[in-house]
């Protein structure tokens, strides 16, 4: 008996989409750009500017609309004026030229004089020179003794120098003077005339005396 040859049969071509179910589809990955994320940031920026920028507005209106009249003021004066409680007048505050010019008054203690004339200083003792009136820095000038030197030589002592005395000086300005003071080392014999804020200085003498030890000191 002849056995029966199968017939073959046609196969269709099968196309990508059909070899998978639906079901058995590959998923699709989700991808999130860069830079969308740097707008979205931006973006949220800008609306808390505003939105900022809108609240401030309000509580400004807000204050501008508010009668300030009945809200306690902090007294920003009484640590400058101190008020007159019997007459009720306030008293003036102190300026800064005003202060200088206190500064500048010469108090009794310190003695005055004329350029040319001659004065006699002790230890501690001030001298005003000129006119403090006149605004000129240099119209009037301020001496101070702070010390006094003596180098001579002992008695019943064998020295290759005698020595000499001295005295040392401060020398200031008035207030329109905005240079420091100088220190004057006057000597009786190797140093006894200096140059100071435009003035010549000169140690006349240096003597003893019950109240102590003081200079005759001339400026010109």
């Amino acid at each position: 008996m002849d056995t029966p040859i199968p017939t073959p049969i046609e196969q269709k071509p099968v196309t990508p989409a059909e070899t998978l179910p639906p079901t058995m589809e590959p998923k699709r990955k989700f991808f999130i750009c860069p830079w969308f994320l740097v707008i979205l940031f931006i973006c949220a920026l800008i609306v808390g500017a505003l939105l900022y920028s809108d609240r401030q507005a309000k509580n400004s209106s807000y204050l501008q609309g508010t009668d300030l009249t009945n809200v306690p003021q902090i007294d920003t004066q009484a640590s400058t004026i101190s008020g007159n409680i019997e007459s009720g007048e306030p008293e003036k505050p102190t300026t800064t030229t005003e202060t200088a010019a206190s500064a500048a008054t010469v108090d009794e203690n310190t003695k005055t004089a004329a350029f040319g004339s001659t004065v006699r200083l002790f230890k501690g003792e001030s001298v005003w020179f000129g006119d403090k009136s006149n605004p000129n820095p240099y119209a009037a000038i301020k001496l101070t003794a702070d010390d006094f030197t003596d180098s001579r030589c002992p008695e019943n002592a064998v020295c290759i120098w005698e020595g000499e005395r001295g005295v040392d000086l401060t020398v200031s300005g008035q207030v329109t003077d905005d240079t420091l003071p100088v220190i004057l080392k006057l000597r009786l014999k190797t140093n006894a005339s200096q140059n100071a804020k435009n003035h010549t200085i000169t140690l006349l003498t240096v003597d003893d005396e019950k109240g102590g030890t003081y200079a005759e000191i001339k400026v010109d």
